[in-house]
Formats: structure tokens, sequence, C-alpha cells
């Protein structure tokens, strides 16, 4: 019982857990450059695009988007808007 329930919490962390590192990398290496954009900037730019590249690095993304699927949301009305769904499906048909 205790193998079966580890075997199966293992097999939904693997994906995430393997994933984090390669994304916060890229993640890492894009807030690098933006840096190297931002030099003549001020102090204040750089330290919050490092500092959230370093919250990257602690807190995977797809643990807070498993975690927010846990969440229940509330339906907002109960009706749809037909005409602007019509009108978004018209705007992005290629063109003929």
């Amino acid at each position: 019982m205790t193998q079966q329930y580890f075997s199966a919490l293992w097999a939904d962390l693997a994906p995430p857990l393997g994933n984090h590192p390669w994304q916060s990398t890229l993640f890492a290496l894009a807030a690098g450059l933006l840096t190297l954009t931002l030099r003549k900037r001020h102090a204040r730019a750089r330290y919050w695009l490092w500092l959230a590249a370093s919250v990257k690095f602690l807190i995977p993304f797809a643990f807070l988007v498993d975690l927010g699927s846990h969440l229940a949301w509330s339906r907002g009305s109960t009706g749809t808007d037909a005409g602007l769904y019509l009108a978004m499906e018209e705007i992005s048909q290629p063109f003929a």
C-alpha cells in the first residue's frame, strides 16, 4: 500500500521536478541578457529582475500551477456573449 502510494506520488512529481531546472536556467539567461540591456538604468530595475529570477529558482511555477488546480474557481455569469465569440472566431481565420 505504502509503496504504491509513493510510486504514484513520484509519478506525479517527477515531470515538474525534471522541467524546473531547464526552465529556471532559461529564465536566468533571459534575466541576464535583460540586465545587460538595462545597465544604464536604475539599479532598482536590475534588482527586481534578479529577484524575480531567484524566486523562479526557489518556487517552481509548475508547483504553483498544480496548487492552483486544486482551488475551486467561482463561475462568472452562466450566460455567454455569443457575439464576441463569433467576432473573435471570424478574426482568427486566415486570409482566403
